[in-house]
């Protein structure tokens, strides 16, 4: 029999339980696990809170991918614009 890793799970905010996998951020005041609703709910990126650690996760590639692509298309509507 094949061997599988057991499933970690951890507290989050609101008394929430998720699988690591799942979690996005760490709080350091709360102290507690954040997923990407967590994060919504809290506003923390919004406000920039420095208690959010970003925990390694492909999502924040994938946020930074898009950001890039929307900063181009700005980019290219005011070139447009200004004729350039």
């Amino acid at each position: 029999m094949a061997q599988t890793k057991p499933i970690k799970l951890v507290e989050c905010a609101f008394g929430d339980v998720a699988k690591i996998t799942r979690c996005l951020g760490y709080c350091k005041k709360h102290k507690c696990y954040l997923t990407k609703k967590n994060i919504e709910n809290m506003n923390c990126l919004k406000k920039g809170c420095f208690h959010f650690v970003k925990l390694e996760n492909q999502y924040w590639n994938e946020l930074e991918k898009k950001q890039n692509e929307k900063n181009k298309r700005k980019e290219n509507r005011r070139n447009v614009l200004n004729g350039n």
